[in-house]
């Protein structure tokens, strides 16, 4: 995402500006562990055949346990 830059209006005012940032959530190899990719630095992907054989609920559930237990809130 390129730096974000405001010039004033003619009477010396800014825009209100919203920046939408998307964020993929998915398990990283690498790391063993759930990771949050930003989507506008993601410059290749590959799919594969392969599926994650847990269900979407119980990958959401581990998800929202590992994120109360790194803010430390569990």
């Amino acid at each position: 995402m390129p730096p974000l830059m405001l010039t004033p209006d003619e009477y010396g005012r800014y825009a209100s500006v919203t920046v939408m940032l998307w964020l993929l959530v998915a398990w990283c190899e690498l790391r063993r562990e759930f990771r949050h990719f930003r989507m506008d630095r993601i410059v290749d992907a590959t799919f594969l055949d392969a599926a994650y054989e847990a269900q979407r609920r119980t990958l959401m559930a581990q998800w929202k346990q590992r994120m109360k237990q790194s803010r430390g809130t569990d």
